[in-house]
């Protein structure tokens, strides 16, 4: 995607799918370009757009990158801090990321991400690979036009799943190969098929048996439960951007002539009185 002229920004486990079984399940595929966009100057030119000054915040809070939380303009590095937020969750969904306790948190999560990527072996769980501490070091030292070196990312991934497993990805299955066919076999077998679920979702789930057990002693939910289960419910999952009514070409005329855009009042509509007859 990179390599064509544009970066995702909103790169997540939630768009990414597999392909149908048996002849592509082992196959990754990105889903929902919606704020992709282009980072070069145009399709014939490789040369790299100009950093805006500020943008608006386009993503999701758990898995976007910094420059997005700082509504600064990403590129092609920005993408790939994101990308390894998504590695680190899919590693593991409680331990893999330092946030992923404090959801209903924007401003620790914020802080909590500056301080992995400034520290990586620190910060990171000690069950975590090493490699994945390097990739992060690596992408911290780009500067927002720098291109990225994929194959060091893609050696030191090989590098990290050699640390938890001593065989070779081709003498193994991957971890949901199997799990789709079950579910259409008991489907057409007229049974309930078991819905697979995300690591949101499970999440989801225990707060809320954690809520009702609560309920039934106290009568209370603790402050922290209630922030997660509002960060997890559905308004919580999707991306989120600016307003509906936010002009994003206002803010770059702002931003480039130093002349805020004129503002048109609306139209006040009088309702006239009806006379009644006399």
């Amino acid at each position: 995607m990179h390599e064509v002229g544009f970066i995702h920004r909103d790169l997540k486990p939630g768009n990414i799918c597999t392909g149908n079984p048996p002849q592509d399940d082992h196959i990754l595929y990105i889903l929902d370009f919606g704020i992709s966009r282009r980072i070069f100057k145009n399709h014939k030119s490789r040369e790299h757009r100009n950093k805006r000054d500020r943008v608006p915040f386009y993503g999701t809070r758990k898995f976007c990158n910094r420059a997005c939380h700082m509504e600064q303009d990403q590129g092609r590095k920005d993408d790939m801090e994101t990308y390894v937020y998504t590695v680190l969750d899919l590693f593991h969904n409680e331990r893999g990321l330092p946030w992923s306790k404090c959801l209903g948190e924007p401003k620790k999560i914020v802080e909590k991400k500056k301080a992995l990527c400034a520290d990586p072996k620190k910060e990171l769980d000690p069950m975590i690979p090493a490699s994945i501490a390097r990739i992060l070091i690596y992408l911290n030292g780009l500067k927002f036009q720098d291109p990225v070196d994929y194959r060091l990312i893609e050696n030191e991934l090989l590098s990290a799943r050699k640390e938890v497993s001593t065989s070779e990805p081709s003498d193994e299955h991957m971890d949901w190969t199997g799990k789709l066919e079950k579910l259409v076999k008991d489907a057409k077998k007229n049974k309930k098929a078991a819905t697979p679920k995300g690591e949101e979702t499970l999440m989801f789930e225990r707060l809320q048996r954690a809520r009702r057990a609560r309920e039934m002693n106290s009568g209370c939910m603790s402050g922290n439960e209630s922030s997660m289960m509002k960060t997890l419910t559905k308004e919580g999952e999707g991306s989120e951007g600016p307003p509906g009514a936010f002009n994003e070409r206002a803010l770059t005329t702002v931003e480039t002539t130093g002349k805020p855009p004129k503002i048109e009042k609306p139209v006040k509509i009088v309702k006239k009185k009806s006379r009644s007859k006399t």
